[in-house]
């Protein structure tokens, strides 16, 4: 039986409870030709929820601006999917990425088709055409957009069902993880430090300090914006700890910090007294250059910004990475993240446990962390097999050289 709530006027639409939970309403929208009530249902989880799109409803309804279900195309819906029903649930710049998406890659082939009339077929040569030129991620996140708006469609009742459900998505190959090796880490931390110092001597506001970031992402396994977002007030130096509570992150118009990637990622992970040491060293440095910039010094309390105290452009990060990279004739195809990937190796190598490691990278389990980095270096494999060469195999020894031909081992009983 439905719950039934306080009547309104004719034509002021209802709201009752349905017996799975859900409320739901109905709005007289117009008549057709034999003055029969044309009516539009809306669905929700709250009665709040469900009372909004009633007077949103009413109001299209009394401006004349309401539209039949059936006269959508699919990128009027999909604007009304992404302002409505995604703008107050999404971060900011997975919104700005959704909305990217839909006008890139979605209304240029979908948008003039009728919402009910989409068919499985146009959404997959649209991912076939995609493929083409983008890689298989791209084309995934494409689609999680396009069956998002369809998915709110069907729950509307505007479509009988999902046609983005009967797609077949392609394989997303995951890149090969590439890692520095530890002599290859001092020598990109030595050409960092030596650009980075060349780079403050000089008179340029937008020179940054780059090398901190790097030698903290290689210490702690941070993520770039975690590492870009990273102030003073987070560093206990008497207990050695480090506190991620933030990220720096790009939006059109600006920056903006924001909560970590999630809740795990707010974390507390203990310094080495190495780091702890840099890191005082650098904070010297930094106030030296302070006091030398003067007024136009912009206190953002940051630890890694640029010269006048900016925050660090995400992309001049990435360009800079790259340079430092071919500067130290190491392998360009690295992208960051890969030093984030650098660190949990090394740190596995040397018999950190995984929980540790865990915790420190912010993963939401050890068994993701296993699934992600347990693998071995090729310096732990050699390592590895030169332990089994003498676990079964042993040499002969004999005071006289063998002869040619001669066997020179032995099985071990």
């Amino acid at each position: 039986m439905m719950l039934m709530s306080k009547r309104r006027g004719n034509g002021e639409g209802s709201i009752c409870k349905r017996k799975d939970g859900l409320w739901q309403c109905q709005v007289t929208t117009g008549f057709d030709d034999n003055g029969k009530p044309k009516r539009k249902t809306y669905y929700g989880k709250t009665r709040k929820e469900v009372r909004d799109k009633l007077n949103e409803a009413l109001m299209k309804v009394k401006t004349k601006t309401f539209k039949e279900p059936a006269k959508y195309t699919f990128g009027e819906w999909v604007d009304i999917w992404l302002n409505d029903y995604m703008k107050n649930s999404l971060r900011k710049t997975t919104w700005e990425s959704y909305e990217t998406q839909v006008r890139l890659h979605i209304k240029p082939t979908l948008g003039s088709i009728k919402l009910v009339k989409i068919q499985p077929v146009q959404i997959q040569r649209l991912y076939n055409e995609k493929r083409e030129e983008k890689s298989a991620r791209t084309v995934r996140y494409i689609h999680q957009v396009i069956n998002g708006a369809l998915e709110q469609a069907f729950k509307e009742r505007l479509i009988d069902f999902n046609p983005a459900s009967a797609v077949k998505l392609p394989r997303d190959s995951k890149k090969e993880m590439k890692t520095l090796s530890k002599e290859e880490v001092r020598i990109f931390l030595e050409t960092a430090k030596e650009q980075t110092e060349k780079a403050m001597e000089k008179k340029d506001a937008g020179a940054c300090f780059y090398y901190t970031a790097y030698f903290l992402v290689l210490n702690t396994g941070l993520r770039r914006g975690e590492i870009l977002g990273l102030k003073w007030k987070d560093i206990d130096f008497k207990k050695g700890t480090l506190r991620i509570s933030r990220q720096l992150v790009r939006v059109k118009g600006g920056f903006e910090f924001t909560e970590p990637k999630t809740p795990l990622s707010n974390r507390v992970i203990p310094l080495s007294n190495v780091v702890i040491r840099e890191l005082e060293r650098y904070r010297y440095i930094q106030t030296r250059e302070r006091l030398k910039i003067g007024t136009i010094y912009e206190d953002n309390d940051l630890i890694c910004c640029t010269k006048i105290g900016r925050p660090i452009e995400p992309t001049n990060f990435i360009r800079n990475f790259k340079g430092v990279l071919k500067k130290a004739g190491l392998d360009e195809t690295l992208r960051f993240h890969d030093l984030r990937h650098t660190y949990a190796v090394l740190a596995a190598s040397k018999g950190i446990d995984v929980k540790t490691i865990q915790e420190s990278l912010g993963h939401h389990s050890p068994a993701f962390t296993m699934e992600v980095y347990g693998h071995s270096t090729s310096d732990m494999k050699k390592e590895a097999a030169e332990k089994m060469s003498t676990l079964f195999i042993q040499p002969i020894e004999k005071e006289n050289s063998p002869s040619k031909g001669a066997i020179n081992s032995k099985v071990s009983s």
